[in-house]
């Protein structure tokens, strides 16, 4: 007696096969299936070819200045709770968004404007909106409920623009001023 279902072709029974098994509870769909790593890699090499150059300049803004020099923090932190969110990672039933794409072009979008604009603030902005919008699109909204904080996170490894950390310090400067009076 034959329990899998037969289609036309092997290819068709191979790919209907997880979906199958998962239904009668046999195995949990997760985000770590050979398919999905697969797309994971590509999408991150992409990433990492894509900013190669802006990863670099925000690590040298991360070694020269002091005020910065946190931004090698950030992203360990990141891992670590990626890390202690493992086995929550593993039991979320993956199912792609596919709004994940429409923050993906806009992560893109806004690299291009910025770095047409010469602007690496921007430029670093889109990467996390990228990197937002692949998560949520290989994995869905279960899975970006585990990972969102450890991506927003890397908004404070982000220098911002000079002008307005400035006038940030300033402010807080004549707060401190007051204060002490």
């Amino acid at each position: 007696k034959c329990v899998y279902p037969m289609t036309s072709s092997k290819a068709e029974q191979i790919g209907a096969l997880p979906d199958y098994l998962s239904k009668r509870g046999l195995i949990r769909a997760t985000i770590f299936t050979p398919a999905n790593t697969w797309k994971m890699l590509l999408l991150a090499g992409a990433f990492l070819l894509l900013n190669y150059e802006y990863l670099i300049r925000l690590v040298k803004v991360w070694y020269t200045e002091p005020d910065w020099s946190h931004g090698f923090i950030i992203p360990m932190f990141c891992l670590y709770f990626l890390a202690s969110n493992y086995q929550k990672l593993l039991k979320v039933k993956v199912k792609p968004a596919y709004s994940g794409l429409l923050l993906v072009l806009l992560g893109l979008s806004m690299q291009m404007v910025s770095f047409w604009l010469r602007n690496s603030y921007g430029v670093y902005l889109g990467m996390i909106t990228l990197l937002f919008g692949m998560v949520l699109w290989l994995g869905g909204w279960q899975v970006i409920k585990v990972v969102w904080v450890p991506i927003l996170c890397l908004l404070f490894a982000v220098n911002i623009p000079e002008m307005i950390y400035r006038d940030i310090a300033y402010e807080f400067q004549q707060f401190a001023a007051q204060a002490s009076v």
